[in-house]
């Protein structure tokens, strides 16, 4: 997975790809997909935006219903300019998916502001200090 997807392109509450996330489930079958999001939200000044994740069916062209996670969220009033503030969680969702062949899932992620300034940073991230994944594991034909 890539290292840090930056929301702050997107245009608000509007969902966008997470870099290195696809998964490929290989064969027809009921799966249970586990995804582990990190998020991070930065400001300067007065904030209010939160980050939820999703998965993505590629192959359908679809999000894959009732999937969305609540990743992070920033909602703070600063008495003073210059003043920052900011949050870093990690989010797991865990979702039975069924699947009728060779089916490729990814992560998708979107900010929604709330009020205040606009962040200085929202993204998906993984490293070394946590990471970011999808991972399945198959329990039935």
């Amino acid at each position: 997975m890539a290292d840090t997807t930056d929301l702050l392109p997107l245009a608000d509450n509007t969902y966008g790809p997470v870099g290195g996330s696809a998964l490929v489930l290989p064969s027809a079958g009921r799966w249970q997909v586990t995804m582990v999001v990190r998020g991070v939200l930065s400001f300067s000044g007065n904030a209010g935006t939160f980050i939820v994740a999703r998965l993505f069916n590629a192959t359908a062209g679809a999000a894959v219903a009732g999937s969305e996670t609540f990743v992070t969220q920033v909602r703070q009033n600063i008495a003073g300019a210059g003043q920052t503030t900011g949050d870093n969680d990690t989010a797991t969702m865990v979702k039975y998916v069924t699947t009728t062949g060779p089916t490729t899932l990814r992560i998708e992620a979107k900010t929604v502001f709330q009020l205040g300034t606009t962040p200085t940073q929202a993204a998906i991230v993984s490293d070394a200090s946590g990471r970011s994944l999808l991972c399945a594991h198959k329990v039935s034909d």
